[in-house]
């Protein structure tokens, strides 16, 4: 159970009033769901108890799949609400676009309306456009493209932005962590699932993709290639065979900027790394803070980096001397859990340790929150 805490006068009014929203009897399901964001987001709940899954079972009798239900349709409405004067008026009318992105979901609700039989939006129809612009937007399967020849895979802009490349020489983890997306995108394309697997064939993808100029040159997220994005090369049950055999190809093939990132820092401390590799490790609370700092104060690399995406709490380190850059990001949606934003106090405490100790920061796209904070009179 976390740690209670003690809201000011002014939470407490705001506090309040979100919870006589609640205690209507959820009247709409908008003020409800935004009533719970707020008090997650907030962190006023700790004034009751100390998880938000908690506080919504034992205040309201809420289910946590219940509650993030009416948040998701709550962040639905407002993110259609420029649409003409139609929103959502019923939940079943929301739930079906929560399946989408922010951008999507506008386009999603204005096809819905202008589409709908007779003018009357339903719940049903809303959920077949949606279903029909998933279908359309299906992704290729990953490191399976029409060429015999394998090669590294392209990445968009807006997902790794600091790679321009994705290369899966091994797939599949055993982390088991709740939020993790690769695990849905394995079970939905490859046959054998998010087992742990060595693909050989892919090894000659370095060689075989070639860089275009004059972006090469000029873009170093061109140049960097994120080795097993729907992996973790150095997990525990990785053979040293399987990692050999894709450091080997790594240091012949200097052209390329390999990419690294890890949930288990200690296996990296032993390896000579070759300097177009850039070395990494998630740490996405508290608990995995110790062992990234022991690791990374001994590993020998050219370039060494620090993900927090996603970052799920505050995070506070002894120093980040050993670290050469730190990305923040936001957690992407998942079968597992719904996607999240971190608190601005978070993402401002680990920012400003990063620039104390004079690492470069790289904010992700995913990355929404701002400060919104008034002067009082």
């Amino acid at each position: 159970m976390g740690e209670l805490v003690v809201l000011t006068a002014e939470e407490e009014i705001e506090f309040d009033r979100c919870e006589a929203v609640i205690r209507r009897g959820l009247d709409t399901f908008v003020e409800v769901g935004t009533a719970l964001l707020k008090i997650r987001d907030g962190g006023w709940y700790k004034r009751e108890c100390g998880t938000f899954e908690d506080y919504c079972r034992e205040r309201w009798g809420l289910q946590r799949n219940r509650a993030y239900q009416l948040m998701e349709a709550a962040q639905v409405v407002n993110n259609v609400q420029n649409f003409g004067h139609l929103l959502p008026e019923r939940e079943s009318h929301a739930a079906p676009l929560a399946k989408l992105e922010p951008e999507q979901q506008q386009k999603a609700w204005a096809k819905a309306v202008e589409t709908a039989p007779e003018g009357k939006v339903t719940g049903a129809h809303v959920a077949k456009v949606v279903e029909e612009i998933k279908e359309a937007k299906r992704e290729p399967a990953p490191e399976e493209p029409k060429e015999t020849v394998s090669k590294f895979n392209r990445t968009s802009d807006e997902s790794i932005g600091w790679a321009a490349w994705t290369w899966n020489p091994v797939t599949g983890c055993k982390h088991n962590c709740p939020y993790c997306y690769a695990r849905d995108i394995a079970k939905r394309f490859y046959p054998q699932g998010f087992e742990p697997t060595f693909h050989p064939d892919r090894l000659a993808a370095p060689i075989n993709t070639p860089q275009i100029q004059p972006r090469y040159h000029l873009d170093v997220g061109y140049k960097g290639v994120f080795v097993c994005s729907m992996a973790d090369l150095f997990g525990e049950w990785v053979p040293v065979e399987w990692i050999t055999s894709v450091l080997d190809v790594v240091e012949a093939t200097p052209q390329w900027n390999y990419i690294f990132l890890t949930k288990n820092p200690k296996r990296l401390i032993d390896i000579e790394w070759p300097d177009n590799a850039w070395v990494g490790t998630t740490v996405d609370c508290q608990s995995r803070v110790r062992p990234a700092e022991y690791a990374f104060e001994r590993i020998q690399a050219k370039i060494k980096f620090l993900s927090c995406e996603p970052l799920r709490e505050r995070i506070v380190f002894r120093s980040l001397s050993m670290f050469h850059w730190v990305i923040v990001g936001a957690q992407s949606k998942s079968s597992g859990e719904p996607a999240k934003q971190p608190l601005w106090d978070w993402v401002w405490t680990l920012t400003k340790q990063a620039y104390d100790h004079n690492c470069h920061v790289y904010w992700k796209k995913n990355l929404e929150v701002r400060p919104r904070a008034y002067p009082t009179v």
